[in-house]
């Protein structure tokens, strides 16, 4: 095994494929585990996980066994199982959605990623979408009263937050799992035609 100069580490085959078979072995023990068990095979999935978060080869295998986590139930009960009280230390950069930039005249500006931490309603019951610019952390205004906020409405540090309706409507790619979809009857209609509406007097004007 060698480290490059970032710290990174470089197993050769066997190795990886010994770490991957830990892993594959603590996953398939938690999902069998007895439920009031007095020690969790939670703490095994992740201590045989931290390894491959440094190999070469081991983060497309976490990648891949994300369904298995999941099935084994490693997230239930847990802040992961429930978004609107996601720890955001716990999702940095996990995933990355796309914004149409506009400025304060609503002129489009270029295409951006930043990154979803939680949902969850702020100090006045509103519900908001705080997530992670990671090219400007600051209040910015994207016209239409739409200004990102980053203190005073329930955000931690490094986070911008704005109601949903509003960030919506700057969305442009979002990734998500086809199979979990929710209940889009849910939705509030409101929010659905606002977001549509700011976005098509905006960037999206013609859609």
């Amino acid at each position: 095994m060698s480290v490059d100069r970032h710290g990174t580490a470089h197993h050769d085959n066997g190795s990886s494929y010994a770490l991957v078979k830990q892993f594959d072995a603590a996953i398939e023990r938690l999902s069998s585990a007895n439920a009031v068990a007095a020690v969790s095979p939670v703490f095994e999935v992740i201590d045989t996980a931290r390894p491959l978060m440094f190999d070469t080869r081991g983060l497309e295998a976490l990648y891949t066994r994300v369904p298995a986590i999941e099935a084994a139930g490693f997230f239930g009960g847990r802040d992961w199982d429930y978004p609107q009280t996601l720890v955001p230390s716990l999702a940095v950069r996990t995933v990355r959605h796309g914004i149409a930039v506009t400025d304060s005249a609503t002129r489009f500006l270029g295409w951006h990623a930043i990154t979803i931490q939680r949902l969850a309603l702020d100090p006045s019951q509103v519900m908001r979408v705080y997530f992670f610019n990671p090219n400007n952390d600051s209040g910015q205004d994207w016209g239409q009263g739409i200004v990102t906020s980053t203190l005073g409405n329930g955000e931690l540090y490094g986070e911008a937050s704005l109601p949903v309706a509003q960030f919506a409507s700057r969305l442009y790619v979002f990734h998500y799992d086809p199979l979990k979809k929710g209940e889009p009857a849910d939705i509030p209609t409101d929010d659905v035609d606002r977001a549509k509406g700011l976005a098509q007097d905006s960037w999206a004007s013609g859609c």
